[in-house]
């Protein structure tokens, strides 16, 4: 059994560096609205709080062998990122989230088409027709 820490830690560190120049490089306020900093700061200061509550939580961890389920999702966002230039963004994110369901929460191929179909078109008319931002196409050029 052994306690890890490092992740905490480095977490710590990351967010007093975020919080640093937040402050003293792009400031925090400007004349009538926050500056640039402002987001940066509340995620370091955010980053900071939660770290040492993960710190002072006595979670003991077995060491030994992962899991190989564990690597599925790493495997699937690769996969994700990788199949947006050939298939572009929408097609690419709807089979990630179809794919998730039928593998790794083992719903029903029906129940995860639905879904991955739903959330497909939603993301669609939401950002491509309503908000008209610009997707990676792919070299099929659809979508």
């Amino acid at each position: 059994m052994k306690k890890i820490r490092i992740v905490p830690i480095l977490s710590i560190l990351v967010g007093i560096y975020w919080l640093f120049f937040a402050v003293t490089k792009y400031g925090l306020w400007g004349n009538t609205s926050p500056g640039a900093g402002f987001m940066p700061a509340v995620v370091g200061i955010l980053l900071i709080v939660f770290s040492i509550f993960i710190l002072r939580t006595p979670v003991v961890y077995k060491t030994g062998a992962l899991q190989k389920r564990a690597f599925y999702p790493l495997i699937a966002a690769v996969l994700a990122l990788a199949s947006v230039s050939l298939l572009g963004m929408i097609i690419s994110m709807g089979l990630f989230v179809l794919l998730w369901l039928l593998i790794l929460e083992r719903f029903s191929f029906i129940k995860s088409a639905v879904i991955g179909v739903s959330a497909t078109v939603f993301v669609y008319f939401v950002f491509r027709v309503w908000l008209m931002v610009p997707f990676p196409k792919g070299l099929l050029g659809i979508l």
